[in-house]
């Protein structure tokens, strides 16, 4: 659904649409439903972020303003507000008279994302770098990825890298179930562009959905070869995303000095010649 899709009250639950897994290794495979009217997947709009953030239901929408209607998706590491349409006329008097506020009281929207956990430790962003820098060479370069999980039990961040096939323009994970378990939460997914620019590919869009209830949070570094690297973040749920900065998810004030990363890193990639896989 584009940002100039219409929404009527007739039309409101084509917003719910199968999307694939952000992390497939670490999510249940099962899909979400439409419960029935008054249940717990029936979609709620609401006049303020607000009330929309504090309701039990699965599915908020915010009327704006403007008449756009914003998504609001939780996760425990983070929160965001997304716009996904614009309501016709009729549905938006609809929600006023149901909730008896006039237009006027509706809020100004913009998308917006909220980191919730602690921030992650610049050590990590420094790993993350070194890393990433070890697979550009003089005469090769590769991409490769990692992913950051939180750990419940252990109040803390855990860096992954999971085992993978690259190229120099091509990731293939080999999905395992080392943590798949309610301990860890998937927080963060990065991968290198190695030389290249930052930005997020076509691959990267069609790869990086979420699970049907919350979204993902994504990173691209580039640049590696120079002092100055570059990156991109982005909070992503189905076709919806919302751009972000470094600093927003990292604590970039220390520990940003030059970090050794696990050995066992390597040992979880294989190079593989050429382009694609």
């Amino acid at each position: 659904m584009g940002e100039n899709s219409e929404i009527t009250s007739n039309s409101y639950l084509s917003l719910y649409k199968d999307e694939k897994r952000l992390f497939p290794d670490a999510f249940a495979g099962s899909k979400g439903a439409i419960g029935e009217e008054g249940g717990r997947f029936t979609p709620s709009f609401f006049i303020n972020v607000d009330d929309a953030a504090a309701s039990n239901k699965v599915y908020r929408y915010v009327i704006s303003k403007d008449k756009s209607v914003y998504a609001l998706y939780d996760a425990p590491y983070g929160r965001m507000l997304v716009r996904i349409g614009r309501a016709e006329d009729d549905f938006v008097f609809e929600v006023m008279d149901r909730y008896n506020v006039t237009f006027r009281e509706l809020p100004e929207l913009t998308n917006s994302f909220e980191w919730k956990f602690k921030k992650m430790p610049g050590s990590i962003y420094a790993q993350i770098v070194a890393f990433f820098r070890s697979y550009v060479m003089e005469n090769q370069q590769y991409e490769v990825a990692l992913r950051v999980y939180y750990d419940i039990e252990k109040a803390g961040y855990v860096v992954v890298c999971p085992k993978q096939q690259v190229t120099a323009v091509n990731i293939q994970f080999e999905h395992t179930d080392e943590y798949k378990s309610l301990r860890y939460i998937p927080v963060l997914e990065v991968h290198s562009h190695n030389v290249m620019r930052a930005f997020f590919s076509e691959t990267d869009n069609k790869n990086e959905q979420s699970f049907n209830t919350s979204f993902g949070v994504f990173g691209v570094f580039g640049r590696l070869n120079k002092d100055e690297i570059e990156t991109v973040y982005r909070a992503k749920m189905g076709e919806h995303e919302v751009p972000f900065k470094a600093e927003d998810i990292f604590d970039l004030s220390h520990g940003m000095e030059p970090v050794s990363y696990p050995a066992e890193w390597k040992q979880n990639v294989t190079v593989v010649e050429g382009l694609y896989l």
